[in-house]
Formats: structure tokens, C-alpha cells, sequence
């Protein structure tokens, strides 16, 4: 056998080597509800479970006239000690309960649910927003969505001194067993909770969107709440695997991706398809240094598959626009004007 000093040239031969368990394969995954059960559940106790939920005791706090909708800042609690911060934008002249989706952040500077709304403190920001078609949950809610916007954990509201960001909070996170992702997760899932008890909202009719990191926080959100029936992840899909084989691109990756021990379980393809059989569409542009083709091309074909088992390939969309880390608003639009 021959010497390696290399832990880079072993761990990416591990990860080529190394299965994963509760991989989606067409052959062997006959049985479509068991394996999405287990999975579920083993990826729920890689994060950390999930804890009790906290009585939403929601409050609107201030609204404001945007001319074509209303924004409301709302309070609700999650779990107990943790509150979140959201927007919600509520169309002018609703005369019926009205489609409704959970607009996502990413990482994108410290406004949080503020850029996604269209709200700028600056020409600085302003000009950020415009860049990256960051405000979607304003754009949707012009064509007629009610969108609610909730603020992260280390982020918006949530952003507090050495608070902020994902970083410490993320290694604390991992000290105490419950991972990052999982946090931000749960929060989303209690924003949905919200979500269906306003009245404007047709609770049949919700999706979600993000882009980058609120692109993974859709990823999860879609695949593990079942309310969603719609999904848009923008700027945030690849494959695991391949990203390790080409290791430099982890470089610009944060602490709160991380979920112990994943890739003995699955990938991310697999995460994506645990949101079938709901539509999802996955957009990525071409130019986005983040993610090389070979891993958005490859994982969506898995997710592909997921979907032809199920007989449903129409609802499995993969929009690979020429363009850079950006959100792509007229296919994503359209997606949720067919399915919701």
C-alpha cells in the first residue's frame, strides 16, 4: 500500500467510496412512503430532533401602506425562550382567501426578511437588491400572493451584537446537538404555522422560495413539511459529493450547512426528493461560481428520477438560466401561478 499524507486526497476518496444508506435509487426503493418516513425521521435526529412548539401568541406590531399591499411587522414565538420577527404582505382589495408563500433570506448582508420585502436603508442596499431580484416576496405579492418573510436566526431582528451571522451560533449549535439547519428549520415550519391562521390565506395553497441560503432553507423547509406544495430553490443546489471531489468551492461555505454524518444517509438530491410528490422547481444560473455544472446537472437528474418513479415528471423543473448567484423571478413566478 502506498504512503498518503494527504487527508484532502483521503476524504474525497471516502466520499466517492463511502454510500449512502437511505440514497433514492429507482431499484430497491419500491416502497416510496417507507423510505421517505425513514429518512425523514434519520435526518430529524442528525439535527437534533425537533422540540416542543411554544403557543404562537403572534402580534402585529406596525403596518405600513405600500400602495399595492400592506406590510405588517408580526411577532410569534416558536420555540420556548425564541421568538421570531417576520413580515407579511398582504395584497390591497382581497375578496377571498389568497395563495400565500414563505419568502426566504440568505445570507445576503444584515437586513434579513427586509431585503426579500423590498425595504433598503440606502442606495447601497438598494442597488444589492436590485442586483440579485431580492425583493421577490414584493414582486409576488404585486401579483397577487400574500408572502410572509421571517427573519433567520442571527439575522434581521435576530442580529444582535456577537450574535450575528451563523458562525458562533453554528459551533455552539453543534456543541449542544442541535445543528444550525435544523434551528432555522423549525422556525420556518412555525412561520407556516402562523401563516395558515390568517385569515387572507388559503392554507391549501402555500409555497416557498429563497435564494442562496434561503434557497437551502427551502430545500428543507419543502422536503420535511408537507403543506408546501409548491417550491422554488433558487442558488443552492448541488451535490455533496461532488463539491468534496472538487474541495476548494467549501471554502465559502458556512458553519450552518453543516448536519453531522449526512452523507452516510443521503445527499442532497435525496433531501430534495423527499418533497414529492409536490412540485419543486430548482433554478441555478450557469455563472454562479458557488456551484459547478457537474453537481446541479447531476443532482437534479437524481431528483429527476424521484419523480419519473412516481409517474409525475411534470412536477420536477430545473431552471439553469445564464446568469450569475441571482434569483431568476419570471420561471419561479410561473411555477407557483401553475401549482398554486
Amino acid at each position: 500500500m502506498k504512503h498518503n499524507l494527504s487527508n484532502k486526497r483521503f476524504l474525497q476518496n471516502l466520499a466517492k467510496t463511502q454510500p449512502s444508506a437511505l440514497s433514492f435509487a429507482c431499484k430497491g426503493r419500491e416502497n416510496w412512503s417507507l423510505w421517505h418516513g425513514e429518512l425523514r425521521a434519520k435526518i430529524i435526529e442528525l439535527i437534533g430532533g425537533f422540540p416542543p412548539k411554544a403557543p404562537l401568541s403572534a402580534e402585529v406590531t406596525d403596518r405600513w401602506d405600500e400602495g399595492t399591499h400592506v406590510r405588517e411587522r408580526v411577532l410569534f414565538h416558536s420555540e420556548k425562550g425564541v421568538s421570531v420577527s417576520a413580515f407579511i404582505l398582504i395584497p390591497k382589495k382581497l375578496k377571498k382567501p389568497a395563495p400565500a408563500v414563505v419568502c426566504l433570506h440568505g445570507h445576503g448582508g444584515p437586513g434579513g426578511k427586509a431585503y426579500v420585502c423590498g425595504v433598503s436603508v440606502d442606495q447601497e442596499e438598494t442597488d444589492m437588491i436590485t442586483r440579485h431580484n431580492y425583493d421577490f416576496a414584493a414582486q409576488l405579492v404585486k401579483r397577487g400572493y400574500v408572502t410572509l418573510a421571517p427573519d433567520a436566526r442571527g439575522f434581521g431582528e435576530r442580529r444582535a451584537g456577537s450574535e450575528q451571522g451563523c458562525y458562533v451560533s453554528g459551533i455552539v449549535s453543534e456543541y449542544l446537538g442541535r445543528a444550525l439547519v435544523g434551528q432555522r428549520l423549525f422556525d420556518d415550519m412555525r412561520a407556516l404555522d402562523y401563516l395558515v391562521t390568517r385569515p387572507e390565506v388559503d392554507p391549501n395553497r402555500l409555497g416557498a422560495t429563497g435564494l442562496s441560503e434561503g434557497g437551502k432553507r427551502t430545500l428543507f423547509l419543502a422536503a420535511f413539511d408537507d403543506r408546501v406544495q409548491a417550491a422554488v430553490i433558487s442558488g443552492y443546489f448541488t451535490t455533496l459529493r461532488e463539491e468534496i471531489l472538487h474541495w476548494e468551492g467549501y471554502n465559502g461555505w458556512d458553519v450552518c450547512n453543516h448536519i453531522f454524518g449526512i452523507l452516510r444517509l443521503a445527499d442532497y438530491p435525496d433531501i430534495a426528493a423527499l418533497t414529492a410528490p409536490r412540485a419543486l422547481m430548482i433554478q441555478n444560473g450557469k455563472k454562479d461560481p458557488l456551484y459547478r455544472p457537474e453537481g446541479v446537472l447531476k443532482g437534479f437528474a437524481q431528483v429527476q428520477a424521484a419523480y419519473e418513479f412516481l409517474g409525475l415528471p411534470d412536477k420536477a423543473a430545473l431552471d439553469y438560466f445564464d446568469g450569475e448567484h441571482v434569483y431568476n423571478p419570471k420561471p419561479a413566478f410561473e411555477w407557483f401561478d401553475r401549482w398554486l
